[in-house]
């Protein structure tokens, strides 16, 4: 299962730097709404995983209820910005990679928290 969650953590990286060589382009290029949408399904997948491969290893409710309360703030926020880049098609990718890179970085810190790869 950990190789499954590196590999799912890669793929997410990659999909993001593409995404970073995107800054310039817009909702109304049909690479963004493609790749977005090929993320929040990446990420989805990742936490079902991760979600699973967790179950034993939480102690309490209340770890599974911080976990779960972050997976719904991630896939939130990519809904967010897919929402923002919907409503002004031609908002530049670049406005929202910042909340992206923040995103990851909250699941990378709480990754380091619990001790996961």
């Amino acid at each position: 299962m950990e190789a499954t969650l590196v590999r799912q953590h890669a793929a997410m990286h990659e999909m993001l730097e593409l995404l970073t060589s995107y800054k310039e382009l817009t909702f109304r290029s049909e690479l963004v709404p493609t790749l977005l949408s090929d993320l929040l399904l990446q990420v989805y997948q990742h936490f079902k995983s991760e979600r699973a491969a967790l179950s034993s290893v939480f102690e309490s409710d209340d770890e599974k209820t911080t976990y779960d309360a972050h997976y719904l703030s991630v896939l939130e926020e990519i809904s967010d910005i897919q929402f923002a880049l919907i409503r002004n098609q031609d908002m530049q990718v670049a406005a929202v990679l910042p909340r992206m890179t923040e995103w990851v970085e909250r699941h990378e810190n709480l990754h380091s928290h619990l001790h996961l790869p």
